[in-house]
């Protein structure tokens, strides 16, 4: 934490807002996909196709992700 930041929190008894996350579509995940998630592209674009979505941040886009890739087959 910077000075700045401590002084604040001393000052106004808040920290500062942090940035928001801006959101991507699914194309740019699925072309970054193998940095990001460790996975192929297909998989980025068929986990965000079931989740019926096709725009999140970076937090969001790594739990749907995840969440496909651990799915049980049946």
């Amino acid at each position: 934490m910077a000075k700045n930041d401590v002084r604040n929190i001393e000052m106004t008894g808040t920290a500062p807002k942090t940035k928001a996350q801006s959101t991507h579509h699914v194309s740019e995940f699925a072309e970054k996909s193998r940095i990001l998630f460790g996975v192929s592209p297909e998989c980025v674009i068929t986990a965000f196709s079931l989740a019926k979505i096709d725009k999140a941040t970076e937090t969001e886009a790594q739990e749907i992700v995840k969440n496909f890739m651990t799915r049980e087959v049946q």
